[in-house]
């Protein structure tokens, strides 16, 4: 009787064991498969935030009242949402800087229609909690950054915001933040003055094609956001300086021959490394 008791009570010991095993196993699992699912979810939005960071033109800003501070602004769209990325040179260490977008254009502001984070060191980034629709209305609207909160009322870099946007679209280009495809379409076009921003990275420019008319003016608008590079246009004598990581330069042309053209970054080997595309004057 002694040993039925005994033998009772083992299996009744091990019936609790594989009961404890069933009963937390199970949790735990689903709770690090929870961890795992919410890791994967983050790095999936990382992911195509940087991705339509790379894939946004840059506004550029100008300088103001002798700042000396230049810089890039990108706005685009992450899962239905505007984000606002800005990039100063020249802007001095330590000093937060107010930065605003406004009703009205550089030349004449109106009231702060969204506050964006304050420009650290030269760098910005505020999550917007509105379409890109709420940005890009139709009224005329300008992107501009303060000296610092002490000093406020006085403006150092500006820039219009112009173009059309559609939802889950970048502004100022139609490049999906899914697709590396490059465009001519990032333009502001009055009669016949065109302006196109371009990208440069190693070793690429983000518009590899820009088609023109015979007689147009063209501006190419020319920022940098990994090396150091420049755009250069023979046919035309056109070339922007050798710029750096975060800076930009500008250079306007009249093109009055028609054929293809092949523009380039001169710097070292990067032409040959296919830093190149071409303009196409029709």
């Amino acid at each position: 009787m002694r040993r039925i008791s005994i033998a009772v009570g083992a299996c009744a010991a091990l019936l609790l064991v594989a009961g404890c095993k069933n009963a937390y196993g199970p949790s735990q699992s689903r709770s690090n498969q929870n961890k795992a699912n919410d890791q994967a979810n983050v790095n999936t939005n990382t992911d195509a935030e940087q991705l339509a960071l790379d894939a946004a033109q840059p506004f550029i800003l100008t300088a103001q009242n002798n700042s000396g501070e230049t810089g890039t602004a990108k706005i685009f769209d992450v899962n239905g949402k505007a984000e606002v990325v800005l990039n100063m040179s020249g802007a001095p260490d330590g000093v937060s800087q107010p930065a605003h977008i406004h009703e009205g254009t550089c030349a004449k502001l109106g009231p702060v229609v969204f506050g964006l984070t304050n420009v650290l060191d030269g760098a910005s980034k505020t999550n917007l909690n509105v379409p890109m629709s709420a940005i890009f209305n139709g009224s005329p609207r300008a992107l501009n950054v303060h000296k610092s909160q002490a000093e406020s009322g006085v403006y150092v870099a500006c820039v219009d915001l112009t173009g059309k946007v559609n939802e889950g679209q970048n502004t100022n280009s139609s490049v999906n933040a899914n697709s590396n495809a490059n465009t001519n379409t990032n333009t502001s076009e009055t009669s016949q003055k065109k302006t196109f921003n371009i990208t440069a990275r190693n070793f690429s420019f983000s518009l590899k094609e820009i088609r023109v008319k015979k007689g147009d003016t063209v501006t190419i608008n020319l920022s940098n956001s990994d090396g150091f590079h420049d755009w250069v246009l023979d046919e035309f004598n056109a070339r922007t300086k050798q710029i750096g990581v975060g800076s930009s330069d500008s250079v306007t042309f009249v093109v009055d021959n028609t054929g293809t053209f092949e523009y380039y970054c001169s710097v070292g080997q990067h032409r040959a490394a296919g830093m190149k595309g071409n303009l196409i004057v029709e």
